[in-house]
C-alpha cells in the first residue's frame, strides 16, 4: 500500500485554508498500480486560535461500502487545535468512522 498526497496551504484573511488530497494505492500482481482509495480535503482553521472551523471531505476513490459515510464524520474534528489534526484524526476517526483507514 502506497499514500500520496497533496497539500496547499494559504492565509485568506483570519483563516488559514487547506486544500489537500490523499490516495491510497496498491501494486497489482501484474506488476501496475492501482488507486483503491482516495479522498480530497478542505480545511480551514482561525489564524489566531489556530483551531479548526472546517473540515470538509470529499470521497473519490472508495473501496468498501461504508466509505461514503466516513464523510459525516469530519465534523469531529471541528475545534481541534491544526497542530493536533493528525494525532486527533487517529483518535477521533478510527477505523470505518475516518478517512485515513491504511494510516
Amino acid at each position: 500500500m502506497r499514500r500520496s498526497r497533496r497539500i496547499d496551504v494559504w492565509r485568506d484573511g483570519d483563516q488559514i485554508c487547506v486544500d489537500a488530497m490523499f490516495q491510497h494505492s496498491a501494486i497489482t500482481p501484474a506488476g501496475t498500480r492501482k488507486a483503491v482509495h482516495g479522498y480530497s480535503l478542505e480545511v480551514s482553521a482561525d489564524a489566531h486560535s489556530l483551531n479548526l472551523t472546517l473540515v470538509l471531505a470529499t470521497p473519490r476513490i472508495l473501496l468498501f461500502p461504508e466509505c461514503p459515510s466516513a464523510v459525516e464524520n469530519t465534523n469531529r474534528l471541528i475545534g481541534v487545535p491544526l497542530r493536533e489534526f493528525r494525532a486527533a484524526e487517529l483518535e477521533h476517526l478510527p477505523k470505518t468512522f475516518g478517512l485515513n483507514r491504511y494510516a
